[in-house]
């Protein structure tokens, strides 16, 4: 088992540190962030292996972990990374990007509407909701920005999990002489079909 830093969930908490630091410096070019996090990647790849192998040896783990890295966690991570980006780009959906005129109008009909429920449905207390929403209304674009934060950090936490569950199986099948081929195609079998598995379950 290779030491808790050069692990590959702790390697790619690392990658996107790094990633995450730049990823708003390509957010209008796409492009230029796929090619960003591949020179990213690679670098940091490159280091952790050179370290990993210079106290350990070349027991195969660098492979492993290049491999992971480039072929399951960088695909993942770009597909996030690049759909956040068109939504900050987009500021979250809110009208008129959330600039102050677009507030303005939005609270103003929100508590035109929230009055002319009130009028129908007198003390009703989905009047006192509709009033409640109108005073959220100028901070709504704050809020929505929020959300889709907290729904990106909890996608990346689903990749860093599964690698810790790929970790955890490779780890199974390696055995005093390292990470072999033999033992390699075993953990990949072991890992494919769990992740079949979870697959038909949320289906």
């Amino acid at each position: 088992m290779p030491p808790s830093e050069y692990q590959l969930d702790h390697v790619a908490v690392n990658l996107i540190e790094r990633m995450e630091g730049a990823r708003r410096t390509w957010i209008d070019d796409p492009d230029a962030a796929r090619a960003g996090f591949r020179r990213i990647a690679d670098e940091s790849i490159a280091r952790a292996v050179a370290e990993y192998e210079g106290v350990m040896g070349a027991d195969g783990w660098g492979d492993v972990l290049r491999r992971e890295m480039t072929e399951t966690f960088l695909p993942r991570y770009t597909r996030l990374a690049l759909a956040h980006n068109d939504r900050e780009a987009g500021r979250f959906g809110a009208w008129r990007g959330g600039d102050p005129v677009g507030r303005i109008v939005m609270t103003v009909g929100a508590l035109l509407l929230a009055m002319v429920l009130r009028r129908i449905f007198m003390m009703h207390p989905v009047t006192f909701l509709f009033y409640f929403l109108a005073v959220l209304t100028p901070v709504m674009p704050e809020i929505r920005g929020w959300y889709y934060r907290r729904q990106y950090e909890a996608e990346l936490q689903v990749v860093v999990d599964d690698l810790q569950r790929i970790q955890g199986e490779l780890d199974r099948y390696a055995g005093p002489e390292g990470y072999t081929d033999t033992r390699l195609e075993a953990a990949r079998r072991a890992v494919a079909a769990a992740a079949q598995n979870h697959t038909k379950e949320m289906g």
